[in-house]
């Protein structure tokens, strides 16, 4: 039987590179068993699975993840361990340079890095044209926007986002105080938000995953009705946990803190979806319910599940998914997108295979011929 699925990837850095084997990884996986990802849904780091996932590069986006240095994000390079004691003190003197530019760029701009380097990687990277022609995956990424605290959605269905999709995604990313704010204008005719700051002429983007990390709720409510949704987050919807040898450095502390505010949020999401689901099946009882009664009796009982649909409840747009988590959350696997290394990004990437390949066999799928490791990692 040929599924309609949709994969949620939820924010996040760590989440790029586990995102995106994982995405790969459960393709391959449908696609050998008569199915395909019908929609992806997305936010912050997660965003370039969505980009290139949705025009089948999946493979490409693991390349590119598996070359990639911090200097490709924030502009810097990566200093390897020195050789000698004289090596050491000139890296030294240079980290101390690096950290004074840093600090006095974040009190004047109001952000430690530019985009210039992620911006020209993405552009690079992504065909425009294939990503909003109708054989691509649908999907959606979402920012916020600071003047007026709304979610701002980006998707590959309104042409009219073309136009700025690769800002919509660097807004995405926007991690404060790391990045500087993308600014679109002209909102209201690109179709971003119906009602902008009344002041200013667009929108003002930061990180998406300060609106909620998980677009699950995104996929509940599409018109597709999907009958099953993966749900991509390393720490399985749970805070990861501290890494001792660096709990206290700057990018360290910033990434904790958003963890736990985004997991508070997603928590409540699930929550949400769970409640849904058990509105959903409570509907479905009732019209079977209906069927039995009398004409008098079903007529009262058409006007309960009328209120369910329009009222409150709004029931009419929601439809009940089985949520499959794709996670290793016993793997502590920190990544710092400011000096990481390839082993890093190896790890993330094995282990979205493995939770992947994990998954696929638990939904009794035919998993045969996909490796048991994944030889890019």
């Amino acid at each position: 039987m040929r599924l309609n699925v949709a994969v949620v990837c939820r924010g996040g850095p760590e989440n790029g590179p586990f995102s995106a084997q994982a995405f790969s990884t459960i393709r391959k996986g449908l696609k050998q068993n008569g199915s395909d990802v019908a929609a992806i849904f997305a936010v912050s780091g997660s965003v370039p699975t969505a980009l290139l996932g949705c025009v089948g590069e999946e493979d490409r986006l693991c390349k590119i993840w598996q070359n990639l240095t911090p200097e490709d994000i924030v502009g810097i390079k990566y200093l390897p361990p020195p050789k000698n004691r004289f090596d050491g003190a000139l890296r030294k003197a240079g980290n101390i340079f690096r950290i004074t530019n840093i600090t006095t760029r974040m009190m004047l701009k109001g952000n430690a890095f530019s985009y210039t380097t992620l911006r020209n990687l993405l552009t690079r990277s992504c065909n425009l044209d294939k990503m909003f022609s109708p054989e691509a995956i649908p999907f959606k990424i979402t920012a916020v926007d600071y003047f007026t605290a709304k979610r701002v959605v980006f998707s590959n269905r309104i042409p009219e986002h073309k136009e700025c999709i690769i800002e919509g995604a660097l807004g995405s990313m926007c991690l404060v105080p790391w990045f500087p704010s993308p600014t679109i204008p002209e909102a209201k005719r690109l179709k971003l938000l119906e009602e902008p700051h009344a002041e200013v002429d667009g929108v003002f983007l930061v990180d998406g995953a300060y609106r909620g990390g998980l677009l699950l709720e995104d996929a509940i409510r599409d018109p597709d009705e999907y009958d099953l949704i993966f749900v991509v987050d390393l720490h399985g919807l749970h805070i990861g946990a501290v890494d001792l040898k660096e709990y206290n450095d700057l990018p360290h502390r910033i990434q904790r803190i958003s963890s736990i505010m985004t997991d508070t949020n997603d928590s409540v999401t699930m929550k949400l979806v769970d409640r849904i689901n058990e509105e959903v099946i409570i509907e479905q009882m009732l019209k079977e319910l209906k069927k039995d009664l009398p004409v008098g009796s079903a007529e009262k009982l058409e006007a309960v599940i009328k209120r369910m649909n329009e009222g409150r409840l709004r029931l009419r747009d929601k439809n009940e998914a089985k949520i499959v988590h794709i996670a290793s959350p016993r793997k502590n696997l920190s990544f710092d997108f400011t000096k990481f290394t390839s082993v890093d990004i190896l790890k993330l990437m094995h282990a979205g295979h493995m939770a992947a390949l994990k998954s696929l066999h638990e939904l009794g799928m035919d998993t045969r011929g996909l490796p048991l490791i994944d030889p890019s990692s």
